[in-house]
């Protein structure tokens, strides 16, 4: 959980350029001027960065930033907020403004016949739900539970039920990307 307060705990410094006694020249003498070609590239390129400095309101997920969290500290946080089933994984996602109304988290999950099962979860903020998933290939059935609490999507996922020849596998799951319903 360290380097999340490490991400989010240090601000950036202005890069400030600073005049040494002896620079002192006239700057409209160093810089030549500008062709229109150059000119108009300027322009545009200052326009595409304006434009990406748009703050993402809160109610709009795919807008705001999320970042996958790593899997032993995902596991801590879905312990934390009683989510983890004993022998279950858990994945999540920092958001970095929680939305306000439902929205869906993409991911997969490798199953215990190394099979990628992709899941999309609709998820309501503030509230835990349940889902499940079954293999097509070894018939491997899995449940946990979905939700956002504070600042985090949290999927988990355990074995409900696994063949025999699977016994003691293990499935990981990982999210990728969030969405709006």
């Amino acid at each position: 959980m360290s380097w999340l307060s490490k991400l989010f705990g240090q601000k950036e410094k202005p890069e400030v350029e600073e005049e040494k006694p002896g620079e002192e020249q006239d700057k409209s003498e160093e810089e030549p001027e500008d062709s229109d070609e150059e000119t108009l590239a300027k322009k545009s390129t200052s326009k595409r960065s304006k434009q990406t400095t748009k703050a993402a309101r809160p109610s709009d997920v795919a807008k705001s930033t999320y970042i996958p969290v790593p899997e032993n500290d995902a596991n801590l946080v879905a312990a934390h907020f009683g989510m983890l089933c004993p022998g279950g994984v858990a994945a999540a996602l920092y958001i970095e403004q929680m939305p306000t109304k439902p929205f869906v988290v993409y991911g997969f999950i490798t199953c215990v016949c190394t099979d990628l099962l992709p899941i999309s979860l609709s998820v309501v903020p503030g509230l835990n739900t349940e889902h499940a998933i079954t293999c097509l290939n070894c018939n491997t059935k899995i449940s946990g539970l979905k939700g956002a609490m504070e600042n985090y999507v949290i999927v988990t996922a355990g074995i409900d039920e696994v063949s025999r020849q699977y016994k003691f596998s293990k499935i990981s799951i990982m999210l990728n990307k969030v969405t709006n319903i």
